[in-house]
């Protein structure tokens, strides 16, 4: 235990003697202080002592505990933990295993009774604490702002602290694998960044490609609805009594009728606009016919459009299921931290318009989904998907890295 103690402790000078420990606290201050400097009041947005008018971001649509929490999960989760924050860390830990390997430094330590195994994962550990306690510092101070600005203290934002150091953990198994292998910092940080922007191109295809399937299938639903509306008038009107519509004056009169000529010119007169209606009702069947005809024939093709599109959004699936979910994992924050039933209503507020526009006109153009509506849909899959799922997977992604890194570790000969 003292041996582990021992070498975390000289993980950390080696990290606090590069200064990038107190440079990112620096700019993590420099963070939570703009965050203090902007809140909203009943006007719009303030900034110190300025307000902004801008009525959607004012109190009456967003309570100030609100507002700052969407701040936080947004801003200083969402950017500045997630990207800004994530590559400071990646380039202050980068040139812990192959400073340690190409330096010198691993054969005086091994000549102490460790074991290689252990002293991996110490120098693993010690990096995921550096970073833990740099997050640590930013929320805490996040908590405290969101307390005395806000009005709301919400324990829930501490999550933040494990949720970041994951995401860090995904992405710093890659680098130790390759400094692992090369012995080369620079190889290290360049290639984790290349996996990095691999796994977001992988994450938003994925994304991309489920939104488009969902629209497809949402479109399908309701030309599916149409064709069954109009099944349902042609059979209405088809069991229609043959002189139904003569009788009931809805066709206009083509000749009017006699005056003269007795019983025989009046029955005369009666047949031919009996037969004037249902030569009318025969058209108008006629014509809703091959409307049907033509939307079964769209739906058809569309739900051919459909299943390819699944099946391509299975294969780009099943990739990122192989891969850790960097931003799916930093996005668990807002299902602790928001209450999405009041996220709904306030942009449900700011935002009037019906959510979904259909054509219901008598051409056979394809009914239209509104694009708001997909994405409520697209957010309903995405939090089906669990934590366990979520976190499962990419631990997963990481233990078979980690793991491979430490037999190359514990096997060369050093």
């Amino acid at each position: 235990m003292i041996q582990t103690l021992a070498l975390l402790h000289d993980a950390y000078r080696e990290l606090n003697a590069k200064r990038l420990f107190w440079f990112t606290l620096m700019l993590s201050g420099l963070v939570v202080a703009i965050f203090a400097m902007i809140g909203n009041n009943e006007r719009g947005l303030t900034v110190l002592t300025w307000t902004l008018e801008l009525p959607l971001l004012s109190t009456k649509f967003i309570p100030a505990e609100e507002f700052h929490k969407l701040f936080f999960v947004n801003l200083g989760l969402g950017v500045w933990l997630t990207w800004i924050a994530m590559i400071l860390a990646l380039v202050s830990t980068a040139s812990i295993f192959p400073d340690f390997l190409a330096g010198g430094a691993i054969e005086l330590t091994l000549s102490k009774p460790i074991g290689r195994l252990r002293l991996f994962l110490t120098k693993y550990v010690a990096a995921l604490l550096f970073v833990g306690l740099q997050v640590g510092v930013f929320t805490l101070a996040s908590f405290l702002v969101i307390g005395f600005r806000g009005g709301g203290w919400i324990p829930a934002i501490f999550l933040a602290v494990p949720i970041v150091v994951l995401v860090f953990s995904y992405l710093f198994s890659i680098c130790v694998l390759i400094g692992t292998l090369w012995r080369s910092t620079i190889a290290a940080l360049m290639l984790t960044l290349l996996a990095w922007g691999l796994i977001f191109m992988v994450n938003t295809a994925e994304l991309g490609m489920l939104t488009v399937t969902t629209g497809m299938t949402e479109r399908d639903a309701r030309l599916s609805e149409r064709i069954e509306a109009l099944r349902n008038s042609i059979t209405q009107e088809s069991q229609k009594p043959e002189t139904a519509d003569a009788a009931s004056g809805a066709e206009p009169e083509a000749v009017e009728r006699p005056r003269e000529g007795g019983l025989l010119a009046g029955l005369k007169w009666a047949a031919g606009r009996t037969q004037q209606a249902e030569t009318s009702r025969e058209s108008r069947l006629q014509a809703q016919r091959d409307r049907l005809t033509r939307l079964e024939t769209r739906l058809k093709e569309s739900q051919v459009t459909t299943g390819k599109l699944r099946w391509w959004h299975g294969m780009i699936f099943g990739m990122k299921s192989a891969l850790p979910k960097t931003a799916e994992t930093t996005s668990i924050m807002e299902r602790y931290v928001l209450d999405l039933g009041k996220l709904k209503q306030l942009q449900a507020a700011g935002n009037n318009e019906p959510q979904v526009t259909i054509d219901d006109g008598t051409d056979d153009e394809t009914p239209r989904v509104e694009d708001r509506l997909i994405g409520e849909r697209v957010q309903e899959i995405l939090r089906s998907r669990t934590e366990w799922w979520i976190i499962g997977t990419s631990l997963a992604f990481e233990c078979c890295v980690l793991g491979l890194s430490a037999w190359i570790f514990c096997r060369r000969d050093f």
